[in-house]
């Protein structure tokens, strides 16, 4: 991020969102929200087939250094009281971006294009994962899986190496519009993020879900997989 996109920001009112087609000057910087008039409006439909994207705002490096800061939090604890390790993939994708945005969203669909969580084995071997609403009826008629709730299962017919993690994989999609724009996708945050992340947004209801919104413009050549500490999310 720029100097002159640290002192727009540092000048931005603390409460609410920070509109993505305001005003943040570095005119003619590709990487810079207000050189994209469409950028905001691509976003939303881009995600619309895993939420409706209601609010967006533009993440500051101090703001995305406290997220990723509780997301290692959340990720020391681990899964299920500490018994499984954790990975939100997403989160570290999403922040490795070269821009990052908190969202808040309606609800998450029913039918992603990709489970909402998986498990792997230490061979990377899917052995359990969130089913999307279309899919459960089959997997439970199959009877190759054990629901250890009403959408998430554990396969019988996998053979885990391992303990085994869980993963929380980032969400890309096409970005329609401004072809420039190499990635588009989000990361679900832990509970403390998320926290952190409402307090930022004016501390809506829990009915709204908050998500980050990591996008590469191509500016720089970079990619979200290029600069991730964690991998890629084809784990």
């Amino acid at each position: 991020m720029t100097d002159s996109h640290e002192k727009d920001l540092a000048d931005a009112p603390e409460s609410g969102a920070v509109g993505i087609e305001g005003s943040y000057g570095g005119q003619g910087d590709p990487r810079d929200p207000a050189a994209r008039p469409g950028l905001e409006g691509a976003v939303k439909e881009a995600l619309r087939c895993l939420a409706e994207v209601l609010e967006i705002r533009l993440l500051s490096d101090e703001e995305r250094a406290s997220i990723t800061g509780l997301e290692t939090e959340a990720e020391v604890s681990g899964a299920a009281g500490g018994m499984f390790e954790f990975v939100n993939q997403g989160m570290r994708e999403a922040m490795a971006c070269e821009l990052a945005f908190a969202a808040l969203t309606g609800p998450m669909l029913e039918d992603p294009p990709e489970p909402w969580t998986i498990m792997l084995d230490d061979d990377g071997q899917v052995i359990g994962e969130w089913l999307a609403e279309s899919r459960r009826e089959e997997v439970k008629e199959s009877g190759r899986a054990i629901f250890l709730s009403p959408d998430f299962v554990l396969y019988k017919d996998r053979k885990p190496k391992g303990k085994g993690r869980f993963v929380m994989p980032f969400m890309c999609v096409p970005l329609p519009g401004p072809d420039e724009l190499s990635t588009c996708g989000m990361g679900t945050p832990s509970g403390l993020a998320d926290e952190y992340i409402r307090s930022l947004m004016g501390n809506p209801g829990k009915e709204l879900a908050t998500v980050v919104i990591g996008i590469n413009t191509g500016a720089t050549g970079r990619t979200s997989s290029e600069t991730s500490e964690g991998g890629t999310s084809d784990e």
